[in-house]
């Protein structure tokens, strides 16, 4: 099946963000039609690609309908820009579509995946694909990890090889603005942070919420080291 590439998506902006944020998810969300086509696709150059005919992104139109993208734009948004509150955060799909440029993102499974991700299959996969996925996160080099919804997927012991910690003597949580929803981190360092929210596809959690708990999480990391 045909592989679906992904990673940093603008090598030098990543490099000059306040901080250098991946994200790891599950699988790609693929329609029937595309799996049909069987074609390696590249997840960096989709998102960078512009529409010829509006002069903009092809994939900026849909970021504000798809929750997965527009959580994952708000919270790396809150994350870059600390002088934004919740409120002044612009829409996924204008301003705050930009910091894409400035994040990486990957996920466990390369192949095409459905609406609905099975997590033994994704467990499956780590573990059929676990050395080229730990070193793909080293080359990263990212100084915060959010793993959305993934975390399961990593051992202890997975994540030190790479330098990462994770182990309950590192822990610490973080909540949200305005409610009892909260995100598990981990760090020892001021130089690396592990936010672990749910999948940002998962629809009992809002935008609000599930963003200013990781705006909250980095501020403890801050204040902490």
């Amino acid at each position: 099946m045909a592989k679906i590439n992904d990673g940093i998506i603008n090598q030098t902006l990543y490099e000059k963000a306040k901080y250098r944020i991946l994200w790891v998810l599950k699988e790609g969300n693929v329609s029937e039609s595309d799996i049909e086509k069987n074609e390696e696709r590249n997840l960096c150059k989709e998102i960078n690609d512009i529409d010829e005919n509006t002069g903009v992104e092809q994939h900026r139109k849909h970021a504000k309908e798809i929750p997965t993208f527009r959580k994952v734009i708000y919270s790396s948004y809150g994350i870059l820009y600390r002088d934004k509150k919740w409120l002044d955060i612009p829409y996924a799909d204008e301003e705050a579509y930009d910091v894409f440029k400035e994040i990486a993102y990957i996920n466990i499974n390369k192949e095409p995946g459905r609406a609905i991700s099975d997590n033994a299959k994704i467990k499956e996969k780590y573990e059929e694909n676990k050395k080229d996925l730990l070193s793909q996160i080293k080359g990263i080099n990212p100084q915060i990890i959010i793993f959305g919804g993934t975390e399961q997927f990593f051992s202890e012991d997975d994540l030190e090889e790479i330098g990462w910690p994770s182990n309950t003597t590192d822990r610490f949580t973080a909540k949200a603005e305005d409610s009892n929803y909260e995100v598990t981190c981990y760090a020892k360092t001021k130089e690396k942070l592990i936010i672990c929210p749910a999948h940002p596809a998962y629809f009992k959690v809002s935008d609000k919420d599930y963003c200013t708990s990781i705006h909250n999480a980095v501020k403890v990391w801050e204040t902490k080291f």
